[in-house]
């Protein structure tokens, strides 16, 4: 759901949006600073030629991100961070992000999604009233917006509260059981090949 959220602001925002999607190499913070250079400059071309420079000749990783928030000066952008869980436990990557979020520029949005609440410092952030926090029962469908999603796909919205119990309020898994069949949730315990097939057709379908 979190993703989902966020692809729809994304493609809505009225900055640019720099996507980053990390997995467990990222670990590795010469390849994250690269990494993230590359999306934001897919995001804003010309942008990060000083920090890949940086990075080519030698230099700290934190003093690439340096150059790099120098450019963002001013160049109002929103950086995403997918994934971030990947990274948990990871010191010289928690490192560099603390780095990134205390030198940041103000035209810098940062956006994290995670499986885990990430080891930064947010406490400065959120006493200067900087930080805004989503979790599970934010993004969790109650019975009535379990009902409205439903009618909104043209699917019954009378087992809605139903789903959104057996669901834990997934928005994706409310629509999998009123989509499978009339015993909609034994059906899919039995066919996890049906399950894989309604995800592929909800989620995969839609990417490039």
């Amino acid at each position: 759901g979190k993703t989902s959220l966020l692809a729809d602001w994304a493609r809505r925002a009225p900055v640019p949006v720099a996507w980053y999607a990390l997995d467990s190499a990222d670990r590795d913070t010469r390849r994250l600073t690269f990494g993230l250079c590359a999306a934001v400059e897919r995001a804003l071309p010309g942008t990060t030629g000083p920090a890949c420079a940086a990075l080519d000749s030698g230099a700290p990783e934190a003093a690439a991100i340096g150059l790099l928030l120098g450019t963002l000066e001013e160049r109002p952008i929103a950086l995403v961070l997918d994934d971030f869980q990947h990274l948990d436990d990871c010191a010289e990557a928690v490192a560099l992000w603390d780095h990134l979020l205390r030198f940041r520029p103000p035209s810098l949005a940062l956006v994290i999604l995670s499986r885990s609440v990430p080891l930064l410092g947010f406490a400065a952030l959120a006493a200067m009233d900087e930080l805004i926090g989503l979790g599970r029962a934010d993004l969790s469908f109650d019975a009535a917006e379990a009902a409205d999603l439903l009618a909104a796909h043209g699917l019954d919205p009378g087992p809605a509260a139903q789903f959104a119990v057996h669901s834990g309020g997934w928005a994706t898994g409310v629509l999998l059981m009123a989509r499978a069949a009339p015993d909609g949730m034994r059906f899919l315990r039995a066919r996890v090949d049906a399950l894989m097939e309604h995800l592929g057709a909800e989620m995969l379908a839609a990417l490039p």
